[in-house]
């Protein structure tokens, strides 16, 4: 997978950590998106499904305005992962032209699954079960 270092929405430093030997669902949003807030729900149960042993799940948000922006849409949400502020250059390493596009990275951080737009849960369920 492409390196992703951002800063979170909290304002630490984030993103894929080398050695971290879990699955990760890499989720790009943008907070406009309806496609996104649909699917919102299916990334928050994941993660209660998954726990975060077997997963590490990161959103990016990308095409924002501000990060309060950003942050009303993770409250509106419920959103309880983390979530990184990415930019132009991030959604250009990542092959992002659509929202929601996704990623699913095995324990060795290779690809082995990238989708857009809407899943449902046990569409994710099954394709991050499958990358280990």
């Amino acid at each position: 997978a492409p390196a992703l270092a951002l800063v979170t929405l909290d304002g630490a430093a984030g993103g894929l950590q080398t050695g971290d030997d879990r699955v990760t669902l890499v989720y790009f949003f943008a907070p406009w998106c309806h496609v996104c807030a649909a699917s919102a729900h299916n990334i928050r149960n994941l993660q209660k499904i998954r726990g975060d042993e077997d997963l590490a799940v990161m959103m990016v948000a990308l095409d924002w305005q501000d990060a309060d922006e950003v942050r009303a849409y993770v409250e509106r949400h419920e959103l309880n992962v983390q979530v990184l502020l990415g930019n132009r250059g991030t959604a250009k390493d990542w092959g992002v032209s659509v929202f929601p596009t996704y990623y699913i990275l095995d324990g060795n951080q290779r690809v082995v699954h990238r989708d857009f737009g809407y899943s449902t849960l046990a569409g994710l369920w099954l394709r991050t079960l499958l990358a280990g």
